[in-house]
């Protein structure tokens, strides 16, 4: 095998039935000078079984075959990072898909980059492409991620950054703590970089199915979908096809905006009505006239003590 361009990270742990798609998606990428790691986290039998006849079918894949880690195996994701024969690591879960130019306009990007995106969204129950936007060139996008309570627009499909600069930092992937999402808690740790330098590209190249959106889903009929997403993705028009969905998704998300937007300026307007109200009814009651000359005599103090502090300032 020729030096990789790229390693595709894998992270799996019980998902025979979908493990083969998305290594498939990988492989069949317009730069095909790249590794496939599949990062085992105690895998199941079943699941092992898969990994081993991907290898078995392809020079270019490898399977860490590792015990069961602590949380979701974050430690096993640094091993594959530095394990990994390129710069640009690229990450996939193992039941999402990926377009054919993803790696290419991947590496485009970390030319100049430490942490890169696609155009970030997700294929939900009903199958309609939704939007889960962000702008990693944005520090104002940025400086959302670091807030709190944690909030996150930056999935672990789709996302990639160069090896250099992951083992400058002072820890990698390591185990996540309570309340909050492992890729986000990683992504941080290149937030805070003062140097950081980010990107979104422009286009989609993943097909998503975040598990909160399918997991009422039969798992046969999930496969199912899976696989005719599968298909959509080899067709020669693919990326043409995703980008006049990805138009529909911005303009519902643009009509849901505004929207809300509309509904939360009457529910402000209302509230301020309602305080409006309820102060002149205070105003008027009888414990506020009783204690207007309370008020006047705090008012008279506050006075006093700011001309005595002035006066002791020019003394």
């Amino acid at each position: 095998m020729n030096q990789p361009r790229a390693s595709i990270l894998v992270p799996t742990f019980r998902a025979a039935t979908t493990l083969a798609i998305s290594v498939g998606s990988a492989l069949r990428q317009t730069v095909s000078e790249l590794e496939v790691i599949i990062v085992g986290d105690g895998v199941d039998p079943a699941t092992r079984s898969v990994a081993e006849s991907l290898v078995a079918g392809d020079e270019r894949v490898r399977f860490f075959d590792l015990p069961k880690g602590e949380n979701r195996g974050e430690l096993h994701r640094d091993l594959g990072v530095r394990e990994a024969k390129s710069d640009a690591i690229v990450y996939l879960a193992d039941d999402d898909i990926l377009l054919p130019r993803h790696v290419e306009n991947m590496i485009g990007m970390l030319v100049d980059r430490m942490l890169v995106q696609s155009s970030n969204g997700y294929v939900s129950a009903d199958g309609r492409l939704e939007l889960h936007p962000a702008d990693l060139s944005d520090p104002t996008c940025i400086a959302w991620h670091l807030a709190e309570p944690p909030k996150n627009c930056v999935s672990i499909t789709g996302t990639a950054h160069s090896r250099s600069s992951y083992l400058e930092i002072e820890a990698g992937w390591t185990v996540t703590p309570e309340g909050i999402w492992s890729d986000l808690y990683m992504w941080r740790k290149f937030f805070r970089r003062p140097d950081f330098r980010g990107a979104t590209h422009r286009e989609m190249t993943t097909l998503q199915f975040p598990a909160e959106f399918h997991r009422n889903a039969d798992p046969i009929k999930f496969v199912q979908t899976i696989a005719r997403w599968d298909e959509f993705s080899r067709l020669a028009d693919v990326q043409q096809r995703m980008a006049a969905m990805l138009d529909e998704a911005e303009h519902r998300a643009l009509v849901g905006l505004t929207m809300y937007s509309a509904d939360l300026a009457d529910e402000l307007a209302t509230s301020l009505q309602m305080l409006e109200t309820t102060v002149q009814r205070f105003r008027s009651s009888m414990s506020w006239q009783v204690t207007a000359p309370v008020r006047a005599a705090g008012s008279l103090l506050r006075r006093v003590r700011r001309r005595t502090a002035t006066t002791d300032e020019t003394a």
